[in-house]
C-alpha cells in the first residue's frame, strides 16, 4: 500500500508503512489547549493577509473563523461539561468544496484529537494553497506538538490502507455521495468507533414577495448570488431551489435582479450548454412549466405536480423554482435530504412556529439569506464539537 504524505512534509513523502503517520502515536492535546489557538490565530493571519488570497472570498471567511475569538466562543457554550477527546480522528474529506478538509479537521482538533486528513487525489489550487499554509506553520517550533499530531495524506480507495486506516480511529469522518460515505462505513472498524457522515444533500432558498421592495431587492439578490455563487453552487448548502412565496409576476421581476447582479461573472460555453440541456430535457418530460435565462443564471420554474427534479440537478447556476401561495405547500415540496432553508421576507417568529409545527422530515439548519455557506460546528443536525470529543461524568 502507497501513503503519499501532503503535511507535515517529509523528506520521503511517500511510504509504504501506515505507522510512519506521526498522528498515530502522538500524545492526546486538552481540550481548548493553549498550543492549539496559537496554530489557529497563526493559520487565519496567513489567509487574511496574504495579498494573493484577497480574491478569493472562502479564504477570507475561513481566515475569520480561524480566530480564536470565534473558535474559543463555541468552546464556551460547552463550560457547564467536562470533555476529553476521543482519540484519533480519520477525515475523509469532499473534493468538490475547497475549504471543507480545514473546517472537518479544525472541530476535532479543538478538542484536542490527533487527527488523519485523507484529502482528494488531485487538489484544487486553493486546496494545494491551503496545504502549503499549513505546512508553513508545521514548520516552525512553536507549533511542533500540532504539527507531530496532524498528517495531510492522500492514498488510493481501492487499496488496502483505507482498512487499516479504519481500524486505527476512534472516530471516522466522511464527506461525500451516499455512495462513497456507504462504502467507507463498510471498511471494519472498532466497536467504539463513532461515525459522523454528511452525505447526499442539497438546499433552498424561500422568499416572501411581501417582504420585497424597491429598496431592498437588490440587496436581496445580492445575497442569494453570494450563496450560489460561491464554491459554484457545488456545495451542500449552497441553495438549488427557489420557492418564491407570492405570484409568477413577481418571480420573474426578482430573477431579472438576481441575473443583473450576477452579470458581471464569467462563465463558459460548457456552463451554458450545460442549462441549455437541462431546462430543455425538464420542459420535453414535462416537468417545467417556464424557463428563464437570467444573465449566467438558468431558473426553471416547475409544475408542482410534476416529480421532484432537485436529485439530477447539475449546479451550473441552475435555479429550480416552486411558486407557492403558503408556507404549508412546502410539506409536499421538500424531503429528508433538504439540509439547509435560507429564508427572507417572513416574520421570524411566525415562520420558527411553523417550521417547528410542521412534519417535515429535512431541514437542519435555517439561516437567512446570504449565510447559507456560513460554517458552524453544528452542520447537518450533527453537534460536531461533541461528537468528535467525550463526555466525562464527574460526581
Amino acid at each position: 500500500m502507497t501513503i503519499t504524505q501532503l503535511a507535515p512534509v517529509k523528506e520521503k513523502s511517500i511510504s509504504t508503512d501506515l505507522t510512519a503517520l506521526s498522528a498515530l502515536r502522538a500524545p492526546l492535546l486538552a481540550v481548548g489547549d493553549e498550543r492549539i489557538f496559537a496554530f489557529t490565530d497563526a493559520l487565519s493571519a496567513v489567509l487574511l493577509k496574504e495579498p494573493r488570497f484577497r480574491d478569493y472570498s472562502e479564504l477570507v471567511a475561513l481566515g475569520f473563523w480561524l480566530r480564536r475569538a470565534n473558535l474559543s466562543r463555541y468552546l464556551q457554550q460547552l463550560q457547564d461539561a467536562f470533555y476529553k477527546p476521543l482519540g484519533l480522528v480519520v477525515h475523509y474529506t469532499p473534493a468538490n468544496v475547497d475549504t471543507m478538509f480545514i473546517y472537518s479537521w479544525i472541530c476535532a482538533l479543538i478538542m484536542g484529537n490527533r487527527n488523519i486528513v485523507r484529502v482528494a487525489s488531485q487538489l484544487s489550487n486553493l486546496q494545494q494553497a491551503l496545504i502549503d499554509c499549513v505546512n508553513l506553520l508545521f514548520k516552525q517550533e512553536q507549533h511542533q506538538s500540532i504539527a507531530l499530531a496532524n498528517n495531510f495524506i492522500q492514498f488510493d480507495k481501492a487499496q488496502s490502507v483505507g482498512e487499516s486506516l479504519s481500524l486505527e480511529a476512534d472516530a471516522r469522518v466522511l464527506w461525500g455521495g451516499d455512495d462513497s460515505v456507504s462504502a467507507i462505513r463498510h471498511l471494519p472498524s472498532r466497536p467504539r468507533c463513532r461515525d459522523i457522515s454528511f452525505a447526499d444533500r442539497y438546499s433552498a432558498t424561500i422568499i416572501a414577495q411581501s417582504g420585497i421592495n424597491e429598496g431592498n431587492r437588490r440587496s436581496v439578490a445580492q445575497r442569494v448570488w453570494r450563496d450560489m455563487n460561491t464554491f459554484d453552487q457545488q456545495a451542500c448548502s449552497s441553495p438549488r431551489l427557489l420557492f418564491w412565496c407570492g405570484d409568477e409576476i413577481g418571480l420573474v421581476r426578482q430573477l431579472e435582479t438576481l441575473g443583473n447582479v450576477a452579470s458581471d461573472t464569467a462563465f463558459t460555453e460548457f456552463h451554458r450548454n450545460e442549462q441549455l440541456v437541462f431546462s430543455q430535457w425538464q420542459q420535453a418530460e414535462g416537468n417545467v412549466q417556464q424557463a428563464i435565462q437570467a444573465g449566467p443564471i438558468c431558473a426553471v420554474i416547475q409544475d408542482p405536480k410534476a416529480p421532484s427534479i432537485i436529485q439530477i440537478h447539475p449546479g451550473q447556476q441552475i435555479l429550480v423554482c416552486y411558486v407557492i401561495n403558503e408556507l404549508e405547500e412546502l410539506v409536499a415540496l421538500v424531503d429528508n435530504k433538504l439540509q439547509t432553508l435560507s429564508y427572507f421576507g417572513f416574520e421570524k417568529e411566525a415562520f420558527f412556529k411553523f417550521l417547528k409545527e410542521s412534519p417535515i422530515q429535512g431541514i437542519d439548519r435555517i439561516v437567512p439569506v446570504g449565510e447559507a455557506l456560513a460554517f458552524s460546528p453544528e452542520w447537518d443536525g450533527y453537534d460536531l464539537l461533541t461528537q468528535l470529543a467525550r463526555r466525562v461524568v464527574f460526581k
